[in-house]
């Protein structure tokens, strides 16, 4: 059977920034895909100010990677989206969200990774999706969370109390884990806390 493909670049304008779509087509069967092109990056601000005339405070979220593919003929399509800087709110930070899915005629499955920052610790988040999600989510081996420093962004930002004790908790080595497909629940963790002037460490 004969094979074509044809290729093709879409180019957009989004408040004077550059955008560029690239497009495929392939036969047979036909396949249809389409792809932002990784030189230009988009973000959504500039999609909202050109076509609403205001990004309306919107946070300086960018369009990293956009990705689809599909064959009509079998039902099945796949789809990607990259975003950083997603939005920040007082100690919480969301960094980098990477969104996969995927549809074939005998399943769909789904990924997400992102990166959080909170109160300047580091924490990744990945789920998966097959007949159930498995999602986990841990911080940086061996660094330290002090809640007291969390407790004192959180007062600040949201008017928050806490105890003078609970302040010098400190936690390191974080891990949570939920198998909604197994209905299964891990948490995990090491710290220290004082005790009448003691150090006592457990995990």
């Amino acid at each position: 059977l004969l094979n074509a493909s044809v290729n093709a670049t879409l180019p957009f304008t989004f408040n004077q920034a550059p955008a560029d779509l690239l497009l495929s087509i392939g036969l047979p069967p036909l396949q249809l895909g389409g792809s932002l092109s990784p030189k230009t990056p988009v973000k959504i601000r500039d999609v909202l100010i050109q076509y609403l005339g205001d990004a309306g405070g919107f946070p300086d979220t960018t369009v990293s990677k956009l990705a689809f593919d599909t064959v009509p003929a079998e039902g099945s399509y796949s789809f990607a989206l990259g975003m950083t800087e997603v939005f920040s709110a007082g100690p919480l930070a969301l960094n980098n969200v990477d969104v996969n899915i995927a549809k074939t005629s005998d399943a769909t499955t789904a990924s997400m990774n992102a990166d959080l920052t909170l109160a300047d610790i580091d924490i990744a988040v990945a789920a998966a999706y097959d007949k159930g999600w498995q999602i986990s989510g841990s911080t940086a081996y061996g660094q330290p969370l002090a809640i007291g420093k969390l407790i004192n962004d959180l007062t600040q930002q949201f008017n928050v109390t806490c105890p003078a004790a609970i302040s010098e908790l400190e936690l390191q080595n974080l891990a949570v884990s939920l198998d909604t497909g197994a209905s299964k629940f891990t948490f995990a963790c090491e710290g220290s806390f004082p005790i009448a002037g003691t150090e006592l460490d457990f995990s």
